[in-house]
């Protein structure tokens, strides 16, 4: 289970001027916000360089607790996701699946569906409404 993290607002950091001159580099709708430097940004830069350098960096800096040594990356963003649209959100899984790609319902639903304790509690409330019982004295 991916954990529920807070979202808080970070002071804004000036960019390192190689990262200005990336954003600086995107001239036209078609080119890439993260080229490839070593390619003259004909290329997007590799997944790999991406998460170590942008976004592992700009995760700790919102406060997301990385251990060092831990790998972190873009299938974390991945599972927050989808861990948010099953949970939080309540989206319909079938929804979730086709956005993940997963060729059956059973998979998202087995990864992404955790039981939520709110709902539990209500859940049980009105079975407890529907056969009369009390609440006060179920145990």
């Amino acid at each position: 289970m991916i954990p529920d993290f807070e979202t808080k607002l970070v002071e804004a950091t000036p960019l390192p001027k190689i990262e200005t001159r990336r954003i600086a580099a995107v001239r036209h709708s078609t080119d890439f916000v993260f080229p490839s430097m070593n390619r003259s940004g004909r290329v997007p830069i590799c997944s790999s360089v991406f998460c170590s350098d942008y976004l592992r960096p700009a995760a700790k800096a919102a406060g997301v607790p990385i251990p060092d040594g831990h790998r972190w990356g873009l299938h974390n963003l991945r599972h927050s996701l989808s861990n948010w649209l099953v949970n939080k959100a309540k989206e319909n899984p079938k929804t979730v699946q086709g956005i993940l790609g997963h060729s059956r319902i059973q998979t998202t639903l087995d990864l992404y569906a955790d039981g939520d304790f709110d709902e539990m509690i209500s859940a049980q409330d009105k079975f407890i409404d529907a056969v009369g019982f009390e609440k006060e004295t179920v145990q």
